[in-house]
């Protein structure tokens, strides 16, 4: 029966390969356990107890990142929920808007919109809200934990291909900071000019979009992952909330309210800085010195990234309430990466300069270093 259950579950969720509307699979799999209580009345067996190790062996994919050991050994397990996640990344998140469907985030209706289907179901079939709702019943939160990692994984590619830009344009982003420009014409000539020398451009902005593209599932997710917990465990949920409210801000953090921070973000319990959080957590862990990973010039680069030739082949669509090419998925990702890498900088800088002195820090006060004036 337990062999039969996997199969069946399998066979639920994707379908002809490709993935079945959640809420459907979530409606089959309480009929099929509402069937399974029926038999258990008969038999006189606990076959409930089967069913859910299995869910709980196709969710557990691996330890959660901030309360188990990475270095735990367990076995093979979360097939099912790696397939969704691989689903959703490949087909939903790292497309561009003129291929694969034309993807869109639209924030009027809180989901993913696509021109044409994507296999067999459009896009805003899977990614609204209520669909996701569902994947966290189903799934619960290891389901939760590998989408999300999935989320962040590509997230930090996306990262350090934007960092790599960075210092491959450093000469020239760097003009552009230290240049006095003014309303000239002879003076936004020459600042046009420097705007076509940066390397790959079309690139870079591509990055940016797709970078403000996964933010948008991230939001999504923790948004429907908060709705669920806050209706099913209220207190746990409050837990979280009042954790946020009211923990110690010192710099720099601890790790193990750092890893506070981190869960009350993927579970939404912090209000609207959790994509700042999560985009902090990713930068801590990037490899490389406190020189590498300097953000100063990242906002120089958003600036260029107004001279890309996407602007010119976008328009606005009142049905979904943003642009054709996801052009608004910049904005989401400027300001998230200029807050969040101004606060990391800020917490790296003063732990190197005294890691035994607790220094009190405002979040309210944004602007830190050389960024306050852009």
């Amino acid at each position: 029966m337990v062999k039969n259950f996997r199969e069946f579950l399998a066979n639920v969720i994707i379908v002809d390969g490709g993935l079945q509307r959640l809420s459907v699979a979530e409606a089959q799999l309480q009929r099929h356990m509402s069937i399974v209580h029926l038999v258990e009345q008969h038999v006189q067996l606990d076959l409930t107890r089967g069913l859910r190790e299995v869910l709980l062996t196709e969710s557990f994919a691996h330890p959660m990142r901030n309360f188990q050991p990475e270095d735990r050994e367990v076995g093979i397990g979360g097939e099912v929920v790696c397939t969704i996640a691989d689903w959703y990344i490949e087909n939903v998140l790292l497309t561009d808007a003129k291929v694969c469907g034309g993807v869109l985030f639209s924030p009027l209706d809180k989901c993913f919109k696509s021109t044409r289907p994507i296999g067999q179901i459009p896009a805003g079939s899977v990614t609204n809200l209520a669909e996701l709702k569902a994947f966290v019943r189903i799934f619960g939160p290891y389901g939760v934990d590998k989408l999300c990692g999935s989320v962040q994984s590509q997230l930090k590619k996306l990262l350090g291909l934007l960092q790599t830009s960075l210092h491959t344009n450093k000469e020239t982003l760097g003009s552009l900071a230290a240049g006095n420009f003014s309303r000239t014409t002879q003076s936004r000539c020459r600042r046009d000019t420097k705007f076509l020398q940066v390397i790959e451009l079309e690139t870079v902005m591509t990055n940016c979009l797709l970078v403000g593209h996964l933010l948008s599932m991230w939001s999504l997710l923790v948004e429907a992952t908060g709705q669920v917990l806050q209706s099913n465990t209220p207190l746990l949920f409050s837990l979280f909330s009042d954790f946020t409210k009211h923990a110690p801000v010192s710099v720099p953090e601890t790790p193990n309210l750092r890893k506070m921070k981190s869960v009350a973000s993927q579970v939404g319990a912090v209000g609207q800085d959790g994509d700042a959080i999560m985009l902090q957590n990713i930068l801590a862990d990037m490899e490389g010195t406190p020189s590498e990973q300097s953000w100063d010039l990242a906002p120089f680069l958003f600036v260029a990234c107004m001279a890309s030739e996407v602007w010119k082949s976008t328009s606005f669509n009142v049905y979904t309430g943003g642009f054709t090419t996801n052009v608004y998925c910049l904005s989401r990702f400027s300001s998230n990466l200029i807050y969040s890498s101004q606060t990391f900088e800020y917490n790296l800088d003063t732990g190197l300069a005294s890691r035994d002195v607790s220094v009190t820090f405002d979040p309210t006060q944004r602007g830190c270093g050389g960024l306050t004036d852009v």
